[in-house]
């Protein structure tokens, strides 16, 4: 049983041993499925769908929409999400996903601040010096 460990499904919370997934396989299958459902309403209706439509239409439940929102699997480019999606850092509505434009931007340019920081001033201390080397090191205790 090494690699597995036990989790709470985050859509029926049920416990399921889990290589890495937060979604049961049974939870997994049934949102593949409703996805199918999505997307083939979507392409059949090409036009200026809204979430209200695809609720309505694909009967899949509106907890699986978001979750697909969140994912990125939908987008405001395949549907009008109007003010549907919240970015989860300051509110405003996106084009799906997690954070709107500003906050992505945001983000990115933190990410690549830090990221350049790190890369200019390594930290000193004997474990980071250890462990980038390539030869043994043993530690004696005095």
């Amino acid at each position: 049983m090494s690699g597995y460990t036990v989790k709470t499904c985050e859509y029926c919370g049920r416990l399921f041993q889990s290589i890495g997934t937060d979604i049961c396989s049974a939870c997994s299958e049934k949102l593949d499925r409703d996805f199918v459902k999505v997307r083939e309403y979507i392409y059949e209706n090409p036009e200026n769908v809204s979430i209200a439509d695809i609720l309505e239409n694909t009967e899949v439940p509106e907890k699986v929409i978001r979750l697909f929102l969140k994912e990125g699997r939908i987008s405001s480019r395949t549907v009008s999400l109007g003010d549907y999606v919240k970015c989860e850092a300051c509110g405003a509505p996106t084009d799906g996903g997690r954070l709107c434009r500003k906050c992505a931007a945001a983000f990115s340019a933190e990410a690549a601040k830090l990221s350049s920081q790190v890369k200019e001033n390594p930290k000193e201390d004997p474990a980071r010096r250890a462990w980038n080397s390539r030869s043994m090191h043993t530690y004696q205790k005095d």
